[in-house]
């Protein structure tokens, strides 16, 4: 029997919702040791919570990375420090209605592209710009009216962009962004956890 609860048993509001509050302890002023600790131990509480951390983390850099002080971004640190007397409903239901407006906003259209170890694979996007995925390696696309935006997750990324300055193509990874000026670039970023970015350029030139 897995030691961990089924999928109906968890609720992926409250995982999103503890996701956020999680975003905003870490990114706020009143960060700790005993904080990070307190962080280390809920990801390891179940799978699931990486992944809602991961996503949470690509919407706030999406909205650029706004600080986490003097309100609720997503949900304001003392919320989560203090559920006894504003209540753990009460926080974890202002978390989680924000977060979930924020992802209903900024997941539609995305497109999710992976490959495993020992694969490579091409695509065009909609924009008729193209990308590489070396082997191991994920991108999550999402275009919009004014903006292009390809997040790399991990991997390495080959792209051909067509240039567009009225809609800037722009690639997200970690708290890195790196936006085309009318180019052909790599870049690569380590697997979860590691900060290593690298990013060259074959032809034209970016902005990091």
């Amino acid at each position: 029997m897995s030691r961990f609860p089924s999928e109906g048993a968890r609720s992926d509001r409250r995982v999103r919702a503890e996701a956020a509050a999680w975003l905003a302890r870490l990114h706020g002023p009143r960060r700790t040791r005993d904080t990070e600790q307190g962080f280390r131990r809920w990801l390891a509480e179940h799978p699931a919570h990486a992944a809602a951390f991961e996503r949470a983390t690509d919407v706030w850099t999406e909205t650029g990375g706004a600080p986490f002080q003097g309100g609720c971004a997503f949900v304001e640190p003392r919320c989560a420090e203090r559920p006894r007397r504003f209540g753990w409903r009460l926080a974890m239901g202002l978390a989680a209605s924000l977060v979930l407006a924020l992802w209903a906003r900024h997941l539609l259209g995305r497109e999710m592209v992976s490959t495993g170890i020992g694969e490579q694979k091409t695509i065009e996007l909609a924009d008729g710009s193209w990308v590489t995925l070396d082997t191991n390696s994920r991108i999550v696309v999402r275009y919009a009216r004014r903006t292009r935006v390809v997040i790399l997750r991990y991997g390495e990324a080959y792209f051909q962009v067509v240039h567009n300055p009225r809609r800037p193509f722009v690639v997200l990874a970690g708290n890195r962004k790196v936006i085309d000026v009318g180019t052909s670039f790599v870049v690569r970023r380590g697997t979860l956890g590691n900060g290593t970015l690298t990013v060259t350029v074959i032809k034209g030139r970016v902005a990091v």
